[in-house]
């Protein structure tokens, strides 16, 4: 990779350009809500500030929400993903992390029925590191499905990659 980035800067370019021509020269991020902001999508209708701030996201640009799930009650990711997918109403996209949080095949595969597909791009690490071998059942109904927690170096990547059961 130095040596890619030492030609590029050569031929100032962007090292992205370098390595393919047709490469975006802006990278899409997403805006994580976190503390306050989630725990107030689960009081949706009474939170005005949760609301401002996911316009002032909006209005700068994001086009993602990500949007931690699985550490407390299913009824309250419910809660959080409908307020988000609500207030979204189409102008962006919602990203799910689980953090590996469920415990079974079966416990995802009920978590993605409840929380519901509308408005969701991928979900990432749904069950624990060690377990991507199975994930096909959820990589048929999830747009991406990513690893993350489960990516430790490039070798494991290539590995995962190779399962053909994640997507990233």
């Amino acid at each position: 990779i130095a040596l890619w980035d030492r030609a590029a800067r050569k031929a100032r370019l962007p090292l992205s350009a370098l390595l393919n021509s047709n490469a975006s020269k802006r990278v899409a991020v997403n805006a994580l809500i976190s503390g306050q902001a989630r725990a107030e999508l689960a009081s949706w209708d009474a939170q005005k500030s949760t609301a401002k701030q996911l316009n002032d996201m909006l209005e700068s640009g994001f086009t993602v929400f990500k949007l931690k799930v699985g550490a407390g009650s299913l009824d309250e990711d419910q809660t959080r993903v409908t307020a988000l997918r609500s207030f979204l109403a189409g102008r962006a996209s919602i990203r799910l992390d689980a953090n590996g949080a469920w415990n079974s095949m079966d416990e995802a595969l009920e978590a993605v029925h409840v929380l519901g597909l509308d408005g969701i791009c991928s979900l990432e690490q749904p069950l624990a590191a060690g377990s991507e071998g199975s994930w096909g059942p959820l990589q048929s109904l999830i747009p991406c499905l990513a690893a993350d927690e489960s990516v430790t170096d490039e070798a494991s990547a290539a590995h995962l990659l190779a399962l053909g059961t994640i997507d990233a």
